[in-house]
């Protein structure tokens, strides 16, 4: 059994925790050379760096023996970011520091084995002119495995990681989930940190968990801090409005033709042409009608 079974987590499996942890890259790294050649799951494998960082910087926490997979749109410290994008590779690594929500797993005892394959920055279908492969579907591979995070269902699928870092914008981490029979959890906004990510759409951007079982997407979501609308805590912060000035009356509801009269006879509200009998149009109309133009209006 491996993480993937709610019934199992890498803290329950005995031996030493530095073992765990060294076979479980292992074992990524097993399943990444019999399948990821057909299926295109990473950009870059990072199964050596990994193994390097644990045992430079082993890290104990309730995450210990976990393997994650992150998009490739999603900054991590030991490679680039290239969003499948010739232009987003060459500009590495002038943007940001390493995602929060990254940082913080690996700090809960995650280790990052890969940067998965994506869209040319989360958008469209991949076509196979920027850097990395084409994702296929483990299912079947004459097929596609869902975008934008592609390569975070198949590889969670094939047990090339644990689970994977993904972002979702209108369903590019729900879709793979769908496509690839994994467990997918786009999380409320604001909920998660997206700051280190290429934004596709900030006030829609979300940052969320593939796995293969709800428990762990759930335990990968508990080592992730809340968010905060600051800089620094979502991608954008929200723009400051301007105080709305207080509106001229406060009756709601269909009116009386007198009230509806007293709100649309101001000249910039509606115009109404000279020669127009206004009480007789209020009395005829619909009350359907009253109402929807009294709240137009």
């Amino acid at each position: 059994m491996t993480p993937h079974s709610p019934s199992l987590t890498p803290r329950q499996i005995p031996g030493d925790t530095a073992d765990l942890v060294e076979e479980a890259i292992r074992r990524s790294r097993r399943a990444y050379d019999a399948v990821d050649g057909e299926l295109g799951i990473f950009v870059t494998p990072l199964h050596d760096q990994a193994l390097r960082a644990h045992r430079d910087d082993p890290q104990d926490g309730p995450l210990a023996g976990v393997t994650l997979g992150v998009k490739d749109v999603v900054f991590e410290s030991s490679a680039p970011a290239t969003a499948q994008s010739n232009i987003a590779l060459a500009e590495w690594p002038k943007g940001q520091p390493e995602a929060t929500a990254v940082s913080r797993l690996k700090r809960a005892g995650a280790v990052v084995v890969g940067k998965t394959t994506t869209m040319e920055y989360a958008l469209g279908v991949q076509d196979g002119t920027g850097p990395g492969p084409v994702s296929r579907n483990p299912w079947n591979t004459d097929r596609w495995a869902g975008g934008s995070s592609s390569g975070s269902g198949s590889g969670v699928l094939t047990e090339c990681f644990d689970a994977a870092i993904a972002t979702d914008t209108t369903g590019s981490l729900r879709i793979p989930a769908a496509y690839t029979g994994t467990t997918g959890l786009k999380a409320t906004r604001g909920r998660v940190p997206t700051t280190g990510i290429y934004p596709l759409a900030p006030s829609l951007d979300a940052i969320g968990p593939i796995a293969g079982s709800v428990d762990l997407c759930a335990r990968l979501l508990a080592e992730v801090p809340l968010a905060s609308p600051t800089r620094g805590g979502w991608a954008i912060t929200p723009a400051r409005r301007r105080p709305r000035s207080p509106p001229r009356t406060t009756r709601y509801g269909p009116p009386a033709a007198a009230d509806l009269a007293g709100w649309i006879r101001p000249a910039e509200y509606l115009r109404v042409a000279r020669g127009f009998d206004l009480d007789e149009y209020i009395d005829r109309m619909d009350h359907r009608a009253n109402g929807l133009l009294f709240r137009a209006v």
